[in-house]
């Protein structure tokens, strides 16, 4: 689940620059929504994106009266984190790379622009125990599919004012995001290499649809390894996790499973039916509520 900036209160700079005021009030309904929600579900494992508090994210717990342990992986620029919350014992870490290499044309060509790039923000990934065996379980919130812009010598932005230039931004953006699957992707491959049975699951906020590149790449295009779209169970016109404005349904937070976990695949629910639009959540603040459903899947033990 996206919690969309779930934040300490004070203030602090939105990605566009603008500053935005976190009150206290609202902090505290942003905990109580999402405790309420945890507590009604009782899953036992949750990965969340966007959260910006330890202490936040503490104060969550309490509010469920859960026992959950919780972590929180290496946190952006803005302070956002990815976080995980699971019952029972675990082994968790953050999972960063600070070179994200990109495939070559021949053999005898260097990656020059790979080993430029680097993950925005730590991934979660946590070994936890389904079925008496390790699952393993890798928490992403990918890079958002906004044109990248070109900087300069000073490392600022430089205004896009072609549509050549808009274009090349979006090739910027694409190579990074297909770069990060693509080492996302390495580590279910070693997971699978180690143990051809070993059970796996890829989930959070892709920033991307079903079908797109990106996703393609983590599920993986040869059908030996490849990892199953747990959310295709959802009927059709329920399958979606976020509003667009102009009223567009988006599926963009997925659940990947491993071919040893297809079998246990259970109840698989979006909850959208009370989800708003982007064109009703407030602008220029933050919001009580995610812009993103909440997703949940069951995995059976049997």
């Amino acid at each position: 689940m996206n919690c969309n900036n779930l934040r300490a209160p004070g203030e602090y700079r939105r990605p566009n620059g603008e500053l935005a005021v976190v009150t206290p009030e609202l902090v505290a309904a942003q905990q109580a929504r999402l405790a309420e929600l945890l507590a009604s579900l009782k899953p036992d494992v949750v990965v969340l994106q966007e959260v910006g508090s330890q202490a936040g994210l503490e104060a969550v717990v309490a509010l469920t009266g859960v026992p959950y342990h919780f972590f929180l992986a290496q946190p952006d620029d803005r302070s956002m984190a990815n976080a995980i919350l699971y019952l029972g014992q675990g082994k968790v870490r953050s999972l960063g790379f600070s070179a994200l290499p990109l495939p070559v044309l021949t053999e005898s060509d260097t990656d020059t622009y790979g080993p430029r790039l680097a993950t925005k923000r730590g991934y979660v990934q946590a070994e936890l125990e389904f079925r008496g065996r390790p699952l393993h379980v890798i928490g992403l919130h990918l890079r958002s599919s906004l044109p990248r812009k070109l900087k300069n010598s000073l490392g600022k932005g430089v205004p896009i004012a072609t549509q050549q230039e808009a274009g090349d931004g979006v090739i910027r953006s694409e190579l990074w995001r297909l770069a990060e699957a693509r080492a996302v992707r390495s580590v279910v491959d070693r997971l699978l290499a180690q143990d051809a049975e070993a059970q796996v699951v890829v989930l959070g906020d892709f920033n991307a649809q079903a079908g797109s590149t990106v996703c393609k790449v983590i599920e993986g295009p040869l059908a030996e390894g490849r990892l199953t779209r747990a959310l295709d169970t959802v009927p059709a016109d329920e399958r979606y996790s976020v509003l667009r404005a102009n009223g567009r349904r988006d599926l963009i937070d997925h659940v990947l499973i491993s071919p040893s976990l297809v079998s246990c695949l259970g109840e698989v629910r979006i909850l959208n039916s009370m989800l708003k639009s982007e064109a009703e959540l407030p602008t220029g603040v933050p919001a009580i509520e995610s812009d993103h459903a909440s997703v949940v899947v069951e995995l059976k033990d049997s």
